[in-house]
């Protein structure tokens, strides 16, 4: 049994808020067919922050897009059989830059999803580290930091492990695949498009943080007929949903998430400290099971 994932350690969401200077909100779809292929949609789009009456160059700027590099590291180690289809700039519903990023995958039992598809897509001190140590060595980092979600397919039935388990070969051919839904396309505009530095430090931080958003969701090609999926909506399964503007609104948010983070709790304690934190859905059970037809 493992502590608490990486997702859910605020500290780590605040450090990813700083690296990307600015609001993130970034959604990692899994979408799965009843052959068992399907495609992985990373959306990442970033509030940036802006000084009140500086010149507008700035926001004219492109957003940042992941390097060739890093795609090729992190295809490399989300499984056999997962090919990069499509990346390209886009905007989500408040306007934000940023990307989407799909790739395709032919088996579902051998997916794997790096932690740093959650994370900054690049950090100054990757490269430095990169430098140092050469692209042969850091190209084997993300393939030690993948979390424990694992899949299976079984007799039309999806199976979800959310820290390890037995997955279920599949040797159905693959068939063709779309993109993913939006998990936060429903959600509300953001109110705060710029943020004027002249306000005091508290303020910025609360309002960059505002509308942080950052999850993990499992999506099914067909309608669901049977499932123990504790946050199911249509056929869109919420494995992680992590709003940080909510949790900032409890100081004992960050107290639980630190506490848990030190132990080796259980499954049922984990989830039951999870439903006491408002702005957070995670689904501990282990399997998750998913019929859909």
């Amino acid at each position: 049994m493992r502590s608490l994932p990486k997702f859910l350690s605020l500290a780590t969401l605040l450090g990813v808020t700083v690296t990307s200077s600015g609001c993130i909100e970034r959604s990692l779809v899994v979408k799965v067919k009843k052959d068992g292929s399907g495609v992985v949609h990373l959306r990442s789009h970033v509030q940036e922050v802006t000084i009140a009456f500086a010149s507008s160059d700035e926001d004219d700027e492109k957003p940042k897009m992941p390097t060739q590099q890093w795609l090729t590291t992190i295809t490399a180690s989300m499984g056999n059989g997962v090919k990069l289809i499509s990346m390209e700039e886009s905007t989500n519903r408040s306007g934000w830059p940023g990307f989407d990023v799909i790739w395709e995958f032919d088996d579902v039992s051998q997916l794997r999803l790096p932690d740093a598809l959650l994370g900054p897509k690049e950090r100054k001190k990757d490269k430095a580290e990169q430098a140092d140590k050469g692209d042969q060595e850091n190209d084997r980092e993300p393939a030690e930091e993948v979390s424990g979600f694992r899949f299976a397919m079984k007799s039309g039935e999806l199976m979800i492990h959310p820290y390890g388990g037995q997955t279920e070969p599949v040797a159905e051919p693959p068939e063709q695949t779309i993109g993913a839904v939006d998990p936060f396309a429903s959600e509300p505009v953001a109110v705060n498009p710029s943020i004027d530095l002249g306000a005091a430090s508290q303020q910025i931080l609360a309002a960059v943080l505002a509308e942080m958003r950052v999850g993990v969701f499992v999506e099914v090609d067909g309608e669901i007929t049977e499932s123990n999926a504790k946050h199911r909506k249509d056929n869109l399964i919420t494995l992680i949903s992590i709003h940080v503007g909510e949790m900032l609104k409890h100081p004992d948010a960050q107290r639980k998430l630190k506490k848990w983070g030190k132990r080796k709790p259980s499954r049922s304690q984990l989830q039951q400290m999870a439903d006491t934190i408002d702005g957070l859905e995670v689904d501990f059970q282990d399997p998750i099971r998913v019929k859909f037809q």
